[in-house]
């Protein structure tokens, strides 16, 4: 069934794949095709065969009208691993509805747009992207857990006293100086504390290494702590606050800040504790 789809639902399952879920307007955006009623058609296609399916949302009230999330079914994950030659563990599909839930939409759009931004960064650099995970992205399962491993997410990363942190994404990519290990909070909402709380996570971990050797690179000069936030107000509360610890200085070639409405393009204009802009190796 997949040979003979057209290219356009042949890009929107490879898109779907890669993401796990992905709204009509981040497929115009990753470029399956230029208007969103081209893409609205391929997925109701889709959804009639049993490939796709999606989850309609309603009209919140700080965001307006929310748009439906796409992803593959069960069916369409094998197919799709049939088509592209993929392993199935690679591909990226929801093993159950209760993935999905209200509170956390906005929060899981924004990775997703980040990461676009990231991939389009790299297509239009000389790097190349080797991983790319989302702490939405699992391994194991609950139902079969002794053949397959617990559930628990990919970004998930041990430190020292049994405790661990889960990344909101992971990149890995090569560029010219070195192999690059980025870690990237989304940090939404207008809780500065909790944000600081989740940065000194950050921090602990790049002091034990963890996440260096969870991912196989040890490489301090291509790491980066990058911290994406949806309110610009916000990001400078929480810089001028992290800038009060000036042990905290000390990383600041690693810890980078940037708004969600700049974060294309990814590479630069990443902003350091001392208002520095960088743009990345």
């Amino acid at each position: 069934m997949i040979e003979i789809l057209s290219e356009m639902k042949s890009d929107t399952l490879e898109q779907l794949a890669r993401f796990k879920f992905l709204t009509v307007s981040q497929l115009v955006r990753l470029g399956v095709a230029k208007h969103k009623n081209n893409v609205r058609e391929a997925l109701q296609d889709l959804r009639k065969q049993g490939i796709t399916n999606q989850k309609e949302y309603a009209v919140s009230a700080k965001y307006g009208k929310l748009e439906n999330v796409h992803f593959l079914t069960e069916k369409g994950a094998k197919l799709t691993a049939e088509a592209l030659r993929f392993d199935i563990t690679q591909v990226q599909y929801p093993k159950s509805l209760n993935t999905f839930f209200f509170h956390d939409y906005q929060h899981r759009i924004n990775m997703i747009d980040t990461q676009i931004a990231y991939l389009n960064w790299i297509e239009s650099s000389d790097r190349i992207s080797k991983k790319i995970e989302a702490y939405y992205f699992t391994t194991g399962s609950t139902r079969n857990s002794t053949k397959t491993g617990k559930l628990q997410r990919q970004t998930k990363i041990e430190l020292s006293n049994n405790s661990s942190f889960d990344p909101d994404s992971v990149f890995i990519y090569q560029s010219e100086q070195s192999t690059v290990l980025a870690l990237l909070e989304m940090c939404n909402g207008d809780k500065t504390k909790r944000i600081i709380e989740k940065i000194v996570m950050y921090l602990q971990a790049f002091n034990e290494k963890a996440p260096q050797r969870h991912y196989q690179t040890d490489e301090n000069r291509g790491y980066y702590m990058l911290f994406v936030f949806e309110k610009a107000s916000i990001m400078q509360a929480t810089i001028e606050r992290l800038k009060q610890n000036t042990a905290v200085l000390e990383y600041q070639k690693f810890l980078l800040f940037k708004e969600l409405a700049k974060v294309a393009p990814f590479g630069s204009d990443w902003i350091t504790l001392e208002g520095e802009l960088v743009t990345l190796k």
